[in-house]
């Protein structure tokens, strides 16, 4: 079964896996579906993360738990206070 741990606030409740210092910094810079990512009828979220050494690396989740996630980070104080800043002009 795939699992996706989501946290709400990374500063209240960072990776504990990244507490030794040996990761790789990177950043999102394509997304997309693949059909039978997960399994066959089960499509998958693909992210294509660049490195910053230039290397790149591709990151699957299904598309029902990443639709989960985005849910529940829409309803998180961090979204909306900016969401309210936004529609402030602030």
């Amino acid at each position: 079964m795939l699992t996706l741990e989501v946290r709400g606030d990374m500063e209240a409740t960072p990776w504990t896996q990244l507490r030794g210092g040996d990761y790789a910094m990177g950043r999102v810079v394509s997304a997309g579906l693949v059909r039978d990512g997960i399994a066959p009828g089960k499509p998958a979220l693909a992210l294509l993360i660049a490195l910053q050494d230039g290397r790149h690396v591709v990151a699957q989740t299904s598309v029902e738990l990443a639709g989960q996630a985005a849910a529940y980070f829409a309803a998180t104080d961090i979204v909306l206070e900016v969401a309210t800043d936004v529609q402030q002009g602030a």
